[in-house]
C-alpha cells in the first residue's frame, strides 16, 4: 500500500482490489463514470471511453490504456486532460506497463523524477513527468492490459483515496474489456461464416449447373450444412451477450435502497448517494433497455438468416436427388411446400396467410425452379411484412388456371410497398427495400420465369400500400427453356 506522503516517493505495491473506496461515500461524477464504461461493447468505442474517464476521475493530464498483448503490452488509445493538446499521440512507457502486467502490481510515484527504476526507459528519457501511476487490468484471473496515468508538473497527486478510486474504475474497466473482446470474436466468427457460405452457394450454384454431378452437390449441400451450425453457435453467443450487460450495476445500487429501506425517503432527499440514486437509476434503466432491444435485433437477424439458409438447403437436397427435368406435379402442392419452409418465420412474425388455391390438374413443369421461385416471392413477402408498422400483417397466396395452358400464382402482402416509379427497378439487379440486401433473389426468380416461357410481374399502389406479385407458368413448355439465368441456386 502506498503509504504517508512523505513515502509516496517509493514505488510500492499492492494486491489487486486491495485499496476500494468507501462505498458508502460516491464521489462526483463516479457512478456515471461506471455508466459509461459499462455501457460500451464496441471495442474502440470503450478503449476510448475508458482512457477519457480514468484520467478525469485521476486529474492527470495524461492517460494511456495498453493491452496485454501477446508479447509487450500495446497501445489501445489515450486521452489529455480537457483543454490540453498532445503532440506525443500513442507513446507510453511499455517497460512499465510491461512490469504491472507481469507482477499484477501497481507502480505509485509521488515524484518520478527523483525515481531510479525506469531512469533509462525511453519515454522518460523525452517525457519527464512527477506524478505516475500505472494499474493493472484484471480480470478473472487474467490480466487484460494496463492503465498509465500520469502529470508533467504536480508532486503526490497519487494519494491512497485516489488509487483506491481508480482500482475500482479499472475493475470495471477490465470487465468491459473482457465483454468488448467476446463481442468483437462474435463479429469474426458471423463475418467468417456469412463469407464461407457466400463461398459455397457460390459453388453449389456451379456444380448444380453441370449435368451428371448430383454426387458433388451433395458434398457441397454437406458443407453448408457444418455452416449452418457455425451460424447457430453465433446466435446462441449473441443472446448469451444479453446476460452480461451490467445489471451488476443495478443490483449493487438497489442494494444501497434495501440497506436504507428503513428511512429510505430521508435518504434519497438527504444523503449524497440517495440523490446519486434518483438520476443514476432511470438513466441505467433505459441503457439496459435499449441494450436489451438492440441485441435481441441482433439475434433475430442473423435466426432470419438461417432460416433462408435451411430453406436453400431443403430445396437443393430435393434438386440433388431429382430429375432436372419436367415432372407431373401440382401446381398447388408446390405452393405448400414453399410455406412450410417458411412455416417458422412466418409464425414468430405473427404473419396471416389466407391461401386460395384452385384445383390445378398435375402437369409436366420444372418442379425444383418453379419451387424456387416461390420460395423467393414468400421471402419477399415476409421481409416486407417485418419491415411494416402495419397491423395486422397478411400474406394472401393464391393459384388457379389462366387459361388452357398456364397457370397463375399471385403473392400478395400488406407490407411496405413500392414506390410508383421504382416498380420497373424491383426485379433489377441490386435493387431492394431490405437494408444490406442485393436484391439478387427477386432478380434471379424474374430471370427464371423467362427461361420457362412464363413471367414474373408486380404490382404496388405505393409505399405502405403492400404488394403483389404474379407468377405466369407454362404447362406446356412453348419457349425460352435453353436459357438459363443461373437455376440452381436461391437469391439472398
Amino acid at each position: 500500500m502506498v503509504g504517508p506522503a512523505a513515502d509516496t516517493s517509493k514505488r510500492e505495491a499492492a494486491a489487486p482490489g486491495e485499496m476500494m473506496p468507501d462505498v458508502r461515500v460516491f464521489p462526483p461524477g463516479f457512478l456515471e463514470a461506471l455508466q459509461t464504461i459499462s455501457a460500451e461493447i464496441v471495442p474502440q468505442r470503450l478503449h476510448a471511453a475508458l482512457a477519457r474517464v480514468l484520467v478525469q476521475h485521476a486529474g492527470a493530464e495524461r492517460g494511456v490504456l495498453l493491452g496485454a498483448g501477446q508479447g509487450a503490452p500495446v497501445v489501445l488509445d489515450w486521452a489529455v486532460a480537457e483543454g490540453m493538446s498532445d503532440r506525443r499521440g500513442p507513446a507510453a512507457p511499455v517497460g512499465m506497463a510491461a512490469l504491472v502486467c507481469r507482477t499484477r502490481e501497481q507502480v505509485v510515484f509521488a515524484d518520478a523524477v527523483r525515481e531510479q527504476a525506469f531512469a533509462l526507459d525511453p519515454y522518460f528519457a523525452v517525457n519527464p513527468a512527477r506524478s505516475v501511476l500505472c494499474l493493472p487490468l484484471e480480470r478473472g484471473g487474467e490480466v487484460r492490459g494496463a492503465i498509465y496515468l500520469e502529470h508533467s508538473r504536480m508532486e503526490g497527486l497519487f494519494t491512497p483515496e485516489r488509487v483506491a478510486l481508480l482500482v475500482a474504475l479499472g475493475a470495471q474497466g477490465a470487465v468491459a474489456l473482457e465483454n468488448a473482446a467476446r463481442y468483437e470474436a462474435l463479429g469474426r466468427d458471423a463475418t467468417e461464416r456469412a463469407r464461407e457460405l457466400e463461398e459455397v452457394h457460390r459453388r453449389l450454384v456451379d456444380v448444380a449447373h453441370q449435368e451428371g454431378m448430383a454426387e458433388v452437390a451433395s458434398v457441397v449441400l454437406h458443407n453448408v450444412g457444418n455452416a449452418l451450425t457455425g451460424v447457430n453457435l453465433a446466435a446462441q453467443l449473441l443472446a448469451d451477450r444479453i446476460d452480461l450487460m451490467p445489471v451488476d450495476r443495478l443490483q449493487k445500487s438497489m442494494g444501497l435502497v434495501t440497506e436504507n429501506a428503513a428511512n429510505l425517503g430521508h435518504f434519497l432527499q438527504h444523503d449524497e448517494r440517495g440523490k446519486l440514486l434518483v438520476t443514476f437509476l432511470p438513466k441505467l434503466a433505459d441503457r439496459l433497455s435499449r441494450d436489451r432491444a438492440e441485441l435481441l435485433g441482433g439475434v433475430e437477424t442473423l435466426l432470419g438468416n438461417v432460416e433462408q439458409i435451411n430453406a436453400i438447403v431443403a430445396a437443393q437436397q430435393s434438386y440433388t436427388h431429382g430429375t432436372r427435368g419436367l415432372e407431373m406435379v401440382e401446381l398447388g402442392e408446390l405452393v405448400e411446400e414453399a410455406l412450410r419452409m417458411h412455416a417458422a418465420a412466418l409464425q414468430r412474425h405473427k404473419i396471416e396467410v389466407t391461401r386460395a388455391i384452385s384445383s390445378v390438374p398435375a402437369a409436366p413443369i420444372e418442379r425444383h425452379r418453379i419451387l424456387q421461385i416461390l420460395v423467393n416471392l414468400v421471402s419477399n413477402a415476409k421481409d416486407a411484412l417485418v419491415g411494416s408498422p402495419v397491423e395486422p400483417r397478411q400474406l394472401r397466396i393464391s393459384a388457379f388456371l389462366s387459361g388452357p395452358e398456364h397457370a397463375r400464382v399471385v403473392v400478395e402482402d400488406s407490407g411496405v410497398g413500392v414506390e410508383p416509379e421504382d416498380v420497373n427497378r424491383v426485379f433489377q439487379l441490386g435493387y431492394s427495400t431490405k437494408a444490406g440486401s442485393r436484391g439478387l433473389g427477386l432478380h434471379w426468380a424474374e430471370g427464371a420465369a423467362r427461361a420457362m416461357g412464363g413471367s414474373l410481374t408486380v404490382e404496388s399502389r405505393g409505399l405502405g400500400q403492400g404488394a403483389s406479385f404474379t407468377l405466369e407458368i407454362p404447362l406446356m413448355f412453348g419457349g425460352g427453356r435453353d436459357s438459363d439465368p443461373g437455376s440452381a441456386g436461391f437469391g439472398g
